[in-house]
């Protein structure tokens, strides 16, 4: 709930497939792993003119998917890998997945490549957005990024500039 996990370990998994980053959410009935991976602003998504992606953009989007398909079938592993000391009770876990790639400015012009990076990523609970398309969520304020070792144990990577700690923020800390 408070922490970004850079460059998550998920066993199994080959390294050119492993996320950026990962965070987990809870909501009152499942888990929600949320895998980010972050491309270059400057590269494009289509070839020029047209609504072909480009071969690296498919290649980002394959990682993404591949990571979506660890999830799939090693979601036990992953609980118990991530979960133990986080009051996994066997709830449902749905993982989730952001591609950041690219400007806005690439395709807001051009409505059929606008029309065509709306749908290529609809699978697996997976989101394309632009750089254009963050923005600072003050929730995370409190949030520490974080280098996962093994069996719960983190060691802090970056502390948030705004960084706040209450005992508000005791209950539910995974560290």
């Amino acid at each position: 709930r408070y922490i970004m996990i850079s460059q998550p370990r998920l066993p199994g998994l080959s390294k050119e497939y492993i996320p950026d980053f990962m965070y987990i959410s809870r909501d009152s009935k499942s888990w929600k792993p949320v895998m980010v991976e972050l491309k270059l602003p400057n590269r494009k998504v289509f070839l020029e003119g047209s609504t072909t992606t480009r071969q690296k953009f498919n290649k980002a989007k394959q990682q993404v998917e591949k990571c979506m398909d660890w999830f799939e079938s090693n979601k036990d592993v992953f609980s118990s890998e991530y979960l133990g000391n986080m009051g996994y009770d066997g709830e449902n876990i749905e993982p989730k997945a952001y591609l950041v790639y690219g400007r806005r400015s690439e395709f807001e012009e051009n409505p059929e490549q606008r029309d065509r990076r709306a749908r290529i990523m609809q699978r697996y609970g997976t989101r394309l957005t632009s750089y254009d398309g963050l923005r600072f969520n003050y929730a995370t304020k409190s949030w520490v990024t974080v280098k996962y070792k093994s069996q719960g144990k983190y060691v802090a990577k970056k502390v948030q500039p705004l960084f706040e700690m209450s005992p508000a923020f005791a209950k539910g800390l995974p560290y």
